[in-house]
């Protein structure tokens, strides 16, 4: 009996230290992008939605307001938005019409919360 347990412990150890040698190690989150960064990045994107976005930045804020954005353009906004200018909404009040959405979206832009 003591010999099952001792080889199960043994075949236990084994298994944890293969698994802990097998898994590839994970890369530190690469740091927020400087202000001036964010803010280019959220002008480049805004700029692709040609009138039916308008971009208003004040400090770390920045506020988008739409005014016919289908759902899937919404979607890749917020997408790229926080891909690139790693902003995240903290406010929407949004209003879904016969041409999409209308209202505003409230961001905080470069890692700042």
């Amino acid at each position: 009996m003591k010999t099952a347990r001792r080889l199960l412990a043994t075949l236990s150890l084994s298994f944890i230290a293969s698994v802990a040698a097998a898994a590839t190690p994970v890369a530190p989150a690469a740091p927020p992008p400087a202000q001036a960064q964010a803010a280019a990045a959220l002008k480049a994107t805004v700029a692709r939605l040609e009138g039916r976005v308008r971009l208003v930045q004040q400090g770390d804020r920045a506020t988008l307001t739409l005014s016919g954005v289908d759902g899937a353009t919404l979607r890749a906004l917020l997408a790229e938005v926080r891909a690139s200018a790693r902003a995240r909404p903290i406010d929407a009040q949004l209003v879904r019409g016969p041409r999409g959405y209308d209202g505003t979206l409230i961001l905080s832009l470069g890692g700042s919360a």
